[in-house]
């Protein structure tokens, strides 16, 4: 219409105009109206559970101020009946928040090597180391010297899952 308007000196009939200004009311209305609360949200009710009988459960965490910044790792060792059987923490310096969540696998695996604890479960919060450790990477991935830690220590264990969780439910 505005086009015809501008360079063919023509007004539409009216009907026309009538009609899309009533197309983009509608479409307005649609686009504002109100969505229920309840609308596409979905309530997630997240805890840590213990591993089946035999299994022991590992949860680890890594953390930095920023990326890169301050940084930690930590872990917990839990058996079936959610008893505590030990734990890490480790101040890691500088590094990015992905750096210290596979430091704190890596320290986690290798604690459980030490103490010759098998059928391990490990529950982690970053999908991102997840997907590294149980991944292929290159050699000269900044990460390798760890992720190739990570993977000759669960060769040595008997790792039966490498689990994201939410943070929630991170042990």
């Amino acid at each position: 219409m505005r086009n015809n308007r501008m360079f063919k000196d023509s007004l539409p009939p009216l009907s026309h105009a009538i009609t899309a200004t009533k197309k983009q009311i509608v479409e307005f209305f649609s686009c504002t109206s109100k969505v229920p609360k309840d609308a596409g949200n979905t309530t997630l009710h997240i805890s840590w559970k213990p591993p089946p009988d035999g299994f022991i459960k590992i949860n680890t965490d890594g953390a930095s101020q920023g990326n890169s910044g301050c940084a930690g790792a930590s872990g917990v060792f839990r058996d079936s009946r959610g008893n505590f059987i030990t734990c890490l923490s480790r101040k890691l310096g500088t590094c990015t928040s992905t750096c210290a969540e596979l430091w704190a696998v890596r320290d986690a695996l290798r604690i459980a090597v030490d103490n010759g604890y098998q059928n391990i479960m490990l529950e982690c919060d970053s999908k991102v180391a997840i997907q590294l450790i149980t991944g292929c990477f290159n050699d000269r991935h900044t990460y390798s010297p760890l992720l190739v830690d990570c993977k000759y220590f669960m060769d040595l264990l008997n790792v039966h899952k490498i689990d994201h969780t939410f943070r929630e439910g991170n042990g």
